[in-house]
């Protein structure tokens, strides 16, 4: 997928392909989705 020249990747596993395909959309929908706004687990408040 793609959004404002940004490319991301899914990844989806399932024995079925169109499911594998479902998993792997929305895998990388998600990734857009959270826009590069992961935390980092050791600078985060305690």
């Amino acid at each position: 997928l793609q959004q404002e020249g940004r490319f991301v990747n899914g990844q989806g596993a399932d024995t079925d392909i169109v499911i594998a395909s479902a998993k792997a959309y929305i895998n990388a929908f998600n990734k857009l989705l959270q826009d590069g706004k992961r935390a980092h687990p050791q600078l985060g408040d305690v």
